[in-house]
């Protein structure tokens, strides 16, 4: 399955026209978190600001699958409950994984 990647950022929103290819959401998932980390080095040597940004997860018709927080990707603020990951859904219980 295609899925994409669209950055969100407080200024601006950035669409995924190419996608990657994986076999699974969580792969993708993991992917967005990967790229997310990445990104967030790149931002912290500018200078800039952290908050506001994500990613998210979209099939090929565009609904958003889930969107990964780039703040939350850091671990900085990791909740008591370690299985709570940096990503939120918008899928149906059904379609989890």
């Amino acid at each position: 399955m295609i899925f994409y990647f669209y950055l969100k950022d407080i200024d601006a929103y950035e669409v995924d026209h190419v996608g990657i290819e994986l076999a699974l959401l969580n792969a993708a998932v993991r992917e967005a978190i990967r790229a997310s980390r990445e990104t967030v080095a790149e931002i912290v040597l500018l200078g800039e600001a952290v908050d506001g940004r994500t990613f998210e997860n979209a099939d090929g018709h565009g609904a958003i699958l889930r969107t990964v927080v780039f703040r939350g990707s850091l671990g900085i603020d990791k909740p008591a409950d370690s299985r709570n990951a940096p990503v939120s859904s918008s899928v149906s219980a059904r379609d989890k994984l």
